[in-house]
């Protein structure tokens, strides 16, 4: 969190920001729902909105049952304040993904997108989204260039040089402010770095 801090630059009244990764299984959901939960606990008003409608995990990791949620609103079928649920934090609410849609990347390319994520400024301080991984399907390329901050997560021993390469030009090309990477999965011998 307190890295993030120095990271974040906003572009409105609410913070945006997302981790991503080259592909799926590195743990970007599980981070995703860890930076918002730090953010709560630090007294924030934090709302996480799972953008990864084909793979929502979010609701999987907080024990959420299956309900309406961004797809729907993203169709003017409901108000998405209406499909909020509760967290394990009381700062922290979570969008859920919603059912899955035909076409999540038009979706998530249409012009209410945009007029979301700017209701969702006005009244968070930050705003987390758990995107697509950006080398799996093209959705995330419609919503990276919206965010203020975007994190490139990277797992130890699994994601390679050229996917890194590749994920961070392409999140560049659409716009996507990519601050920093985050490393994943290391496990650091025994007092490797003096504390035990």
């Amino acid at each position: 969190r307190s890295n993030l801090k120095f990271l974040i630059r906003s572009k409105g009244d609410g913070t945006t920001i997302a981790v991503t990764s080259s592909g799926p299984g590195e743990g970007k959901s599980m981070v995703n729902v860890d930076v918002g939960l730090s953010f709560a606990a630090a007294g924030k008003r934090v709302l996480l909105v799972d953008c990864d409608m084909r793979r929502n995990s979010v609701s999987e990791y907080l024990g959420i049952a299956p309900a309406a949620g961004f797809a729907e609103a993203l169709k003017g079928q409901l108000d998405w304040r209406d499909a909020l649920v509760e967290s394990p934090h009381d700062s922290m609410a979570v969008l859920p993904a919603g059912a899955v849609p035909a076409s999540p990347g038009d979706l998530l390319a249409g012009p209410r997108a945009t007029e979301l994520i700017g209701e969702m400024r006005s009244e968070y301080d930050l705003i987390v989204f758990d995107v697509p991984p950006v080398l799996a399907v093209a959705d995330i390329e419609c919503v990276a260039a919206h965010l203020d901050t975007v994190l490139l997560l990277c797992r130890s021993a699994k994601t390679n040089d050229a996917e890194v390469r590749r994920s961070i030009t392409r999140l560049k090309q659409v716009g996507a402010n990519v601050v920093a990477t985050v490393l994943n999965g290391v496990r650091p011998r025994r007092g490797e770095y003096g504390y035990g």
